[in-house]
């Protein structure tokens, strides 16, 4: 059994050291939680920490649909496909959130307008649960100010113009 914890937007991303890793998620977001008891229930847990989170979601959506293509395809040993497929359950925290569901949905609709290949192809996503928190599934409310900040946080404290007020 596995189960896949994705990180959502890591503002840590934007300075170099300050980017949190796998271990401090599985700490904080794992073991303070005690999700990491799920193990005693036979299951792995697989934390998905992204390289840069500021990516777009079908990017990031793309590779994590590769990570569940290569876990289902893990689950045939030496090419024998012994029928005991466990299901994946995927937990998506924030923006984690928005790439599980987009990928899920996009391996979904790839499989009805297409006959897929490779292993497990009836499978699809071998996903059985997915579970999302603090996810923006409706769009996030950024108040104006904020946004204003942003964009002129560049020009005032860096001393450059940004790509938002060179547009």
């Amino acid at each position: 059994k596995i189960l896949f914890y994705l990180e959502g937007i890591d503002v840590g991303d934007f300075l170099p050291g300050v980017n949190r890793n796998h271990r401090q998620i599985y700490e904080k977001m794992i073991r303070k939680t005690q999700l990491d008891k799920l193990r005693n229930y036979g299951y792995t847990i697989i934390v998905v920490d992204w390289m840069n989170s500021r990516l777009d979601i079908k990017t990031n959506a793309a590779f994590f649909e590769n990570m569940l293509d290569y876990y289902k395809c893990q689950q045939i040993v030496s090419g024998t496909d012994t029928g005991t497929h466990e299901q994946f359950v995927v937990i998506g925290e924030s923006m984690g959130g928005l790439v599980a569901r987009y990928a899920l949905c996009e391996m979904e609709d790839l499989a009805s307008k297409s006959s897929l290949g490779g292993c497990l192809p009836e499978k699809i996503h071998n996903t059985r649960l997915l579970i999302t928190f603090d996810t923006p599934h409706e769009g996030a409310n950024v108040p104006l100010a904020y946004q204003h900040i942003f964009r002129d946080a560049g020009k005032y404290l860096l001393g450059v113009n940004t790509v938002t007020q060179s547009l």
